[in-house]
């Protein structure tokens, strides 16, 4: 599952989250300033896998961190994961051309 984590301290919590004991490997995929792509082996949903992360960074004095976790839709960061599927199709923000983490990105990482 591809999974996005935005923050400034991304090198300390990137330590953290790997020795999380519910998934197989993290792989670093690509980084846009704060916002670090990353593919996470799991056989956890992305709700389970946030929180398996949040109680990770908690349980390591990472309380105080500001950070967030977000997933993809149509290759893009979904910030609104909230909103339906049918709602985000009428949205120009998902219908972009230049995508987040494009197909071919997610080809050639997945080729490795």
């Amino acid at each position: 599952m591809f999974v996005v984590l935005i923050s400034a301290r991304y090198k300390k919590i990137l330590e953290w989250i790997e020795q999380c004991s519910q998934i197989n490997s993290l792989s670093y995929v690509k980084r846009i300033g704060p916002k670090i792509f990353l593919y996470v082996d799991t056989d956890l949903t992305y709700n389970e896998l946030v929180s398996s992360f949040k109680k990770t960074i908690n349980q390591n004095g990472g309380g105080a961190y500001v950070y967030q976790f977000y997933t993809f839709y149509n290759g893009m960061i979904d910030y609104n994961d909230y909103l339906p599927e049918r709602r985000k199709q009428e949205m120009d923000y998902y219908q972009k051309p230049n995508k987040d983490l494009s197909q071919e990105e997610i080809r050639c990482f997945l080729k490795k």
